[in-house]
């Protein structure tokens, strides 16, 4: 009997550790196991007649994602490639994968969220389309079986096998597949029930509160994924349910989703982009459900069209601020027109996206946009864009720390930029969204995530100048002040007033990768475009100003620029300012083709600095000196060459208050989060908790081996304790996981 104890206390520490084990990974086994539905031959048969063709016809319409008018010849050619297992995409080296398929593919690097989303089995469909050969819907069929077969029998997520965003793009791939499967020849009852079963799963985990991404565009496309099973399988369970939930999920998410001014308030205008091409097909989808559109998302609708008008570029592209890829995209996205009755007519590219307005001030959503030229669109010698962005939302989605920066383009040259989309994965992401991937002035230290507010406080326009002022409170009360001055139509002025306790401020002005930047002499720059344009940038500011150029630079990361997927070095000045009341500016001019620069061209000085409410700065060179003051609410302009002088005065107008707007904005986020209550796995942190469990047990084990040999006396009793601070650890770890993740996340930001 004693031999029975004994032993039993000896195996103790390792039932204690395997139940730790169990109660640790048990949330997350339950948060992704969802049983199969059982599904009868009559069910079978009824999901090959509905729905009718001309439903299928509409959705095969509906990717979130890409452009429908897909490179055919590139298609094919690529489509070949993956039936030998050779797997090449836009931003991605090629890389090897095993068909029909093979899960240890799901890990791998930079291909992960196109392999989850079904993009294999969705290419070789599109492929089989194009051309009819039988060897390209066969592979897409095998592959969305094996997948299945893994996808039954997988315990826990490899890769992105259950990311949100992949789901919703699995169920339009596995709905299109079906719309072709469902009538063959070759059609296996066993297989469509795999199928079948398969997006009946898709449902359910579209539908779980807890799988529901809120917060972002994912919540979005969840939604229109549900809305997208609901009509492709019309005959499997919870439809309806389905149908209403969908609609009231979208309907709490468009309350912070999209603002009243039409923003989608992902801080970037890629996303905004994004989120009008999500609308359209939102119409899209109700229109086939028989959903009426309400007034309220109409209005919003057509403000995020005009919104989009404003930031789009000639040739598409969208100012670089959060998350925004610098692509062309000449047709935009698909829109949805309505006939006269309010009716969706169509989903149509637009042919003309010329913005309506020159100035155009986003006070709630934190944007300003000036266009200069707009009578000359779309001729880019002409045209001008300056946008400036001090958007902040708290725990929406694609933030970079980029409040007060300026986007500048003119001639058909990027001139001011920020570091734009950078790859997710890289080790560089956290720095590069940081401030420094910005042209915002910033503590030298200052976190992404630092505590911060930003307001606009007044703006001016008239038909020769531009003025928005701007004022950040920052951490340990530090106040950064910028103000906007554009002389139309090339010259523009940026000050930045900073007063901080300690930290110096710096701003790094980075500029397109194609730009070739030289120093003429300290403080001023010449930057030549790739098509002949020039550019002069004069810095100046309070004594002990400094400043430097750069270009790539991973410590301190200063001076790249992201294109087409891939980060690209790029000139950049970084200015750094004291601590305390001091002032840095720069004025950036565009030169007439054929100017001539000598190292002499150009001085500026801050004449008179009485506070960010009262100063004048002169600008002299090329035979003209050029004063710009401000006395309170007014802006003065005066040129003087040795033939004339000229004057202009701007009043200004005080910035309306977005505090009540932007608080409603905020109490639908948190409505929102303690409604659907995402669950997050921390799959990491569990694994990494359970290696350290298994280390401290055989570390245990050792030493009591070393005792029992040793014949130590008290070695039940050592047995007896380790018992009990298993008993109490493993109770700490699983009922105070969240807490031990909170307090892990807030020491790593010390280290």
């Amino acid at each position: 009997m004693k031999q029975v104890q004994r032993r039993l206390l000896e195996l103790s520490s390792v039932l204690a550790l395997s139940l730790v084990v169990v109660l640790l990974w048990f949330p997350v086994l339950r948060h992704y196991h969802v049983p199969n539905v059982p599904l009868s031959d009559a069910v079978i048969e009824a999901a090959r007649l509905n729905p009718a063709d001309q439903v299928f016809t509409e959705l095969s319409k509906l990717r979130f994602f890409g452009d429908p008018a897909e490179d055919k010849v590139a298609l094919i050619g690529t489509s070949e490639k993956l039936l030998r297992g050779v797997l090449e995409i836009p931003g991605a080296p090629a890389r090897s994968i095993k068909l029909p398929f093979d899960p240890r593919d799901l890990d791998q690097g930079s291909a992960q969220l196109f392999l989850a989303s079904f993009g294999v089995p969705h290419m070789w469909l599109s492929a089989y389309k194009e051309t009819r050969r039988e060897e390209f819907f066969r592979a897409a069929r095998d592959m969305i079986l094996e997948w299945a077969k893994y996808e039954q029998s997988a315990w826990l997520p490899r890769g992105l096998l259950w990311n949100d965003h992949a789901i919703a793009e699995r169920m339009l791939v596995l709905a299109e597949f079906w719309r072709l499967y469902r009538r063959r020849a070759d059609f296996d009852p066993m297989a469509a029930r795999a199928v079948l079963q398969l997006a009946a799963r898709y449902g359910a985990v579209l539908a779980e509160p807890s799988h529901f991404t809120f917060a972002t565009n994912h919540g979005v496309i969840q939604n229109l994924a549900l809305w997208h099973f609901c009509l492709a399988f019309p005959n499997l369970a919870n439809v309806e349910s389905y149908k209403r939930l969908a609609l009231e999920r979208l309907d709490d998410q468009l309350k912070f989703y999209v603002n009243d001014e039409g923003v989608v308030l992902e801080h970037s205008p890629g996303y905004h982009k994004y989120g009008l091409r999500f609308l359209s097909r939102a119409f899209s989808y109700m229109n086939l459900l028989e959903i009426p559109v309400s007034a309220s998302l109409m209005d919003k609708y057509h403000k995020a069209k005009d919104f989009y008008a404003q930031l789009r570029l000639p040739e598409g592209q969208l100012p670089g601020f959060g998350d925004t890829q610098w692509n062309p995209d000449p047709q935009g996205p698909l829109i949805a027109e309505f006939d006269a009755g309010g009716s969706l007519h169509r989903l149509t590219y637009r042919n003309d996206w010329k913005p309506r307005l020159e100035e155009s001030i986003y006070p709630v959503a934190g944007y300003s946009v000036w266009w200069g030229g707009l009578e000359q669109w779309p001729n880019e010698e002409a045209l001008s864009q300056t946008v400036v962005t001090w958007s902040h939302f708290l725990d929406h989605a694609h933030k970079h720390a980029d409040e007060m920066s300026v986007w500048l383009w003119a001639q058909g040259q990027r001139w001011l930029a920020n570091v734009g989309y950078w790859p997710y994965g890289s080790k560089l992401r956290s720095v590069a969204t940081s401030w420094s991937g910005s042209n915002a002035p910033h503590l030298v230290d200052e976190l992404l995530e630092s505590s911060r507010q930003t307001i606009l406080r007044s703006s001016g326009w008239s038909d020769g100048l531009a003025f928005l002022d701007l004022e950040r409170t920052g951490p340990d009360g530090s106040i950064l002040r910028r103000q906007v001055i554009w002389q139309k139509p090339f010259l523009w002025v940026v000050l930045d007033y900073t007063n901080t306790k300690a930290q110096p401020v710096r701003t790094v002005w980075t500029t397109s990768h194609k730009v070739k930047l030289a120093e003429l002499s300290p403080g001023i720059f010449t930057l030549d475009g790739e098509n002949g344009q020039s550019m002069e940038g004069v810095f100046f500011g309070s004594p002990g100003m400094k400043i430097k150029s750069i270009q790539g630079s991973k410590s301190p990361f200063a001076g790249w620029e992201v294109v087409d997927s891939e980060p690209k070095p790029a000139p950049a000045v970084i200015v750094e300012q004291k601590s305390g009341q001091a002032w840095a500016a720069v004025a950036w001019s565009v030169l007439p083709k054929g100017t001539l620069l000598t190292k002499t061209s150009s001085a500026a000085s801050i004449s008179r600095s009485e506070g960010p409410e009262n100063w004048q700065v002169a600008l002299s060179g090329r035979g003209s000196i050029l004063t710009i003051g401000r006395k309170g609410g007014e802006l003065s302009v005066s040129r003087e060459t040795s033939h004339s002088r000229t004057h202009e005065a701007l009043n200004l107008r005080q910035a309306p208050a977005p505090a009540a707007d932007r608080e409603a904005i905020r109490r639908s986020f948190l409505a929102a989060e303690r409604k659907y209550q995402p669950f997050k796995d921390y799959f990491g942190y569990r694994l990494k908790i359970t290696m350290m469990l298994c280390l401290i047990l055989l570390t245990q084990e050792a030493f009591f081996a070393y005792l029992r040999r040793r014949k130590v006396a008290g070695y039940a009793a050592a047995r007896r304790v380790a018992l009990f601070c298993w008993v109490g650890g493993g109770l700490i770890i699983t009922l105070g996981f969240d807490s031990l993740v909170w307090l892990y996340t807030q020491i790593s930001l010390f280290f």
